[in-house]
């Protein structure tokens, strides 16, 4: 992806980790890891090959609160949503204090740049 793509985000993403659900097209239930998210979406880590681009998603937070969304791409372990509502500021910004995360960036898998994870 070019760098254009990156500096074209709507909002930042905000680097976290929370333990989640994620119900699949095929009606199964697999655990996942939130690990940025921002107003419009967010980067999962889940079993390669569960997710494919275009699958639509329920993702329900330990909270019980339920985010729901389509898979824009996936890539290994790593699939970025695009919720079909955008979070409100106020539960964006508890997710960051319940959630947030300190981890070093790592390379990108096809350039020498550093970039976060997803």
């Amino acid at each position: 992806m070019s760098d254009e793509f990156w500096d074209n985000r709507r909002s930042e993403r905000l680097r976290i980790t929370c333990f989640a659900r994620c119900r699949t097209p095929a009606g199964e239930d697999r655990d996942v890891v939130i690990v940025n998210i921002t107003l419009e979406g967010c980067c999962l880590r889940i079993k390669p090959g569960v997710l494919r681009s275009g699958h639509h998603i329920l993702i329900r937070l330990e909270s019980g609160e339920a985010l729901t969304g389509v898979i824009r791409w996936t890539r290994a372990d790593q699939a970025g949503v695009l919720f079909d509502e955008y979070l409100d500021r106020r539960r964006l910004d508890y997710l960051r204090r319940e959630h947030s995360t300190f981890l070093a960036a790592s390379p990108w898998p096809d350039s020498g740049t550093e970039r976060p994870a997803c």
